[in-house]
């Protein structure tokens, strides 16, 4: 019953002035419980075939109930993006039981769901790391009475996407009902202003809106009440333990699956696999023929193109940098790093065959230096070729640059998906 009654109040709130709407819809969040089984609720990345699994059939059901159609005519709700090693699902986790899930999906050579549905190109030209929010899923009693859980995730999803993936815009496609909440509750921002029919969303009316990760908590600092927003920072703070790990391995790429996991959830449940293009295929084997033996020989994917001529490994991975160019020294921060170079996002203009020096934290506090020339700019982002060969002082750095990315690696190649 009160459940019933405060969906009808937020259906109410459509109605309402946008000043007036915010400040209700904020005042409905209910963040705080007299039950202590919340403080059970373990939230994380989904690391075992169970907890994905559980996760798949959480979303489905959702979506099942929310009368969202899927082309997948199993229990489980599985995308293309989901086959990928930067994307990531996040779970709430209750004496074993996932009772809530969230996916962030990294932009790549997938592009991304959204992509099928607005123009997120402006974005794009900026050169700035970008990030949907998808497969959005909590048990419904457990978001009968309360926000807890749902803002649990999210609050560990915003520290994952900042801290780890180092995300600057999320962006993400809801219903048309949903659209003011997602505004005054996270300060997300219109794409586009329309609202249309979504293909990939059962033909529901929906809308398309972003958010910059750099101003959204001061945007909702200034928003919300001081007792409302202490206790979003509380929730914040609860993961503090958690992003211990994190605090120097900031790896993106990670291979999870085994090859029987890997084509038991994309191939042989929705056949994922098949319905790829052959750009698609090809990004497909370029992500993991390079790091991984297990998928070389994945038979779905054998009528790809060749993959791309590429000397060594890339690995998506977020650290922080300096950068020092015609005596200017600028911050920034790594898109792919290998054996052989770089990609990097830095706010300052350089040109193709400027020279770089960067201090890197390679590890807990050790910064190294490596000198490099810009070999692609794009935006904001610039490929560079790393330099170990010019005389006998820089010739030290290359092994350093190679115990940097033995880490990565090691970090990368989990290979392995616990039951």
């Amino acid at each position: 019953m009160k459940s019933n009654i405060y969906n009808s109040l937020l259906q109410l709130t459509n109605y309402l002035p946008s000043e007036a709407r915010g400040y209700l819809l904020r005042e409905f969040l209910q963040l705080s419980s007299t039950s202590n089984k919340y403080d059970e609720v373990e939230i994380g990345l989904a690391t075992t075939k169970k907890d994905i699994e559980q996760s798949f059939r959480l979303v489905k059901k959702y979506y099942k109930k929310s009368k969202i159609k899927n082309d997948n005519a199993n229990l489980f709700h599985i995308t293309k993006f989901h086959c990928l090693p930067t994307t990531k699902i996040i779970v709430a986790k209750y004496k074993g039981e996932i009772i809530g899930t969230m996916t962030i999906i990294l932009d790549s050579e997938f592009k991304l769901p959204i992509d099928d549905f607005s123009n997120i190109g402006k974005l794009r030209n900026s050169g700035k790391k970008i990030a949907e929010i998808s497969s959005i899923a909590v048990a419904s009693k457990w978001r009968r009475r309360n926000s807890i859980v749902f803002m649990k995730l999210c609050t560990f999803l915003v520290r994952y996407s900042v801290e780890v993936m180092g995300i600057d815009f999320f962006v993400m496609v809801t219903s048309n009902t949903a659209r003011h909440y997602y505004k005054e509750i996270f300060c997300f921002k219109p794409i586009d202003g329309e609202i249309k029919r979504a293909s990939h969303a059962g033909n529901k009316l929906s809308y398309s809106q972003y958010a910059n990760t750099k101003t959204m908590l001061k945007r909702m600092k200034k928003n919300y009440s001081k007792k409302k927003f202490e206790k979003i920072t509380e929730f914040l703070k609860s993961h503090d333990n958690y992003f211990h790990q994190f605090e120097t391995d900031k790896i993106i790429s990670q291979y999870l699956y085994t090859r029987e996991a890997f084509l038991d959830f994309f191939r042989d449940k929705n056949n994922i696999l098949g319905k790829l293009s052959k750009n698609e295929k090809l990004a497909l084997k370029n992500f993991y023929d390079h790091t991984s033996n297990v998928h070389q020989s994945i038979e779905s994917l054998n009528d790809a193109h060749q993959k791309q001529d590429r000397r060594f490994p890339r690995y998506h991975a977020n650290y922080k940098l300096l950068a020092l160019c015609n005596k200017k020294m600028i911050e920034g921060k790594t898109l792919e790093v290998s054996r052989g170079g770089l990609s990097i996002i830095s706010d300052r203009y350089h040109q193709i065959g400027d020279r770089l020096t960067l201090l890197i934290e390679v590890f807990e506090g050790e910064v190294e230096e490596f000198h490099a020339h810009v070999r692609w700019t794009k935006g904001s982002r610039y490929g560079l070729k790393l330099i170990f060969n010019e005389n006998s002082k820089i010739q030290l750095t290359k092994k350093k640059w190679h115990n940097f990315m033995n880490k990565i690696e090691g970090a990368a190649n989990i290979n392995s998906l616990a039951a």
